[in-house]
């Protein structure tokens, strides 16, 4: 599928697609727990400026370094 004909998935709002589709077969306390996890990498991916998963790809390398493109011309680099 062309990520080019897709709707705008903003990260919060995928996050809380993941996270209906967990109270479906989890436990409360098991969703909270992926929740507070997950949202912080959602606050990264805010801070980093990626508005849209369908044009975001994310590479992280054995040395834990990671690697966000955002559109074919822009690729930030997280070496912490």
């Amino acid at each position: 599928m062309d990520p080019k004909n897709l709707d705008s998935l903003e990260p919060r709002n995928a996050l809380e697609m993941w996270i209906g589709r967990q109270r479906a077969d989890k436990s409360d306390d098991t969703v909270q727990s992926y929740f507070y996890r997950v949202r912080k990498f959602v606050d990264w991916l805010d801070d980093q400026g990626a508005d849209n998963l369908h044009r975001t790809s994310i590479k992280i390398s054995p040395e834990n370094q990671v690697k966000l493109d955002i559109s074919e011309n822009q690729i930030l680099d997280n070496t912490d």
